[in-house]
């Protein structure tokens, strides 16, 4: 019988864990919770990172209630969900409209993202591919 031990990396920021190091420092340099993260699509289109602390400041922060029946599950009143769906269009403006900035944002605040009915990441990172082939090409 042979018996083999193999590592597991861990991401610092996130649950992702792999079996190969230098696909999880990638990951982490990358990784959306990182709140120094690079962002591949900014540097893409040379645009500058925004400070992903001065914008969380500015969000509504939402107030978790628990009961017996869903601990930490819910979120306190409607008015604090639609504070946070209000806050989508001032979060585009202060990423230069970046997707992975946005979800980056969100999820450092402890936002679901699914909070956000306007917000449909594959949706927006398709549409980002779309307009920077366009603008590859000269169309934009």
């Amino acid at each position: 019988m042979i018996t083999k031990k193999s590592n597991r990396y861990y991401c610092d920021f996130c649950k992702k864990s792999g079996g190969a190091a230098g696909h999880m420092k990638k990951h982490e340099l990358h990784c959306t919770m990182n709140p120094n993260r690079e962002c591949g699509m900014c540097e893409l289109i040379e645009q500058e990172r925004s400070s992903y602390a001065e914008i969380i400041a500015l969000l509504p922060k939402l107030v978790w209630v628990e009961d017996e029946f869903s601990p930490g599950c819910h979120i306190e009143s409607i008015e604090d969900i639609d504070a946070v769906k209000n806050s989508l269009d001032m979060v585009r403006e202060k990423t230069g409209d970046c997707p992975a900035c946005i979800m980056a944002v969100y999820r450092q605040a402890g936002i679901p993202i699914p909070i956000l009915t306007d917000f449909d990441y594959k949706q927006e990172i398709a549409r980002f591919w779309y307009d920077h082939s366009d603008r590859q090409n000269g169309e934009i």
